[in-house]
């Protein structure tokens, strides 16, 4: 099959299950998806230090530094006049201690170039945040701001290549071909709780080992199709 025609078949799957995947989501995700404090109260910096905290980490344990961070940092000013060593030792349980310096960098960007206010359009978030964060700029845009944008991330990868029987590559987080596969399928209300629950499927369902019996999509799915069937 050519490369436009793959691209065409593609695109016909996702015409004909859109309707379905946001249905069954949005269903599955109103009773499964978990109440993280961050999408209790969706404020700009809440989400961005969420999606700081939750890079290559496990959000039940964000969950619990989540609050002690706000505590010791309220604001992105307070952040941004602190020092690396006190951040690090509010994420010490997390691990992954270097990301302390890139919080401090961000937050006295903020502050510098925004007078600590966390900007709402693309450009300026990719400014403060840094141009290979695609994912945390769509994240605060959709979740805090309420913008209709996707979120691309290796949990969302994971679902949709099994869904269509898709390659996105490795690295499907920089494939511009996945990114727009997300934003086609994406609902035109409830964006956020769509994109959580589709994060929170991949998270939890479709996993390395996927737990296809009780997955909300398995009536749409290649992957689950081809494992019933034997293919």
């Amino acid at each position: 099959m050519s490369l436009v025609a793959a691209e065409a078949d593609l695109v016909k799957k996702v015409e004909e299950r859109r309707s379905y995947i946001i249905r069954k989501l949005l269903e599955w995700g109103s009773k499964n998806s978990p109440a993280y404090p961050w999408r209790k109260n969706t404020t700009p910096y809440n989400i961005l230090i969420s999606e700081l905290l939750l890079r290559k980490t496990r959000a039940d344990k964000v969950s619990e530094v989540f609050p002690l961070f706000l505590q010791e940092f309220p604001t992105v000013q307070d952040l941004s006049k602190s020092s690396p060593e006190k951040v690090r030792d509010t994420i010490y349980v997390l691990g992954r201690l270097k990301r302390n310096r890139e919080i401090m960098t961000i937050a006295r960007t903020l502050a510098k170039r925004y007078s600590g206010n966390i900007p709402h359009s693309e450009k300026e978030l990719f400014d403060a945040i840094g141009n290979q964060s695609r994912y945390t700029v769509n994240a605060i845009r959709c979740f805090a701001y309420g913008e209709k944008v996707p979120v691309f991330d290796v949990n969302v990868n994971r679902v949709l290549s099994r869904v269509f029987s898709a390659d996105f590559g490795k690295q499907g987080h920089k494939n511009e071909k996945a990114w727009k596969l997300a934003e086609m399928l994406l609902p035109a209300s409830r964006v956020k709780e769509y994109n959580w629950a589709l994060l929170d499927l991949g998270r939890t369902i479709c996993t390395t080992e996927p737990r296809c019996k009780i997955c909300p999509l398995v009536g749409v799915c290649d992957f689950a199709k081809n494992v019933t069937t034997g293919e």
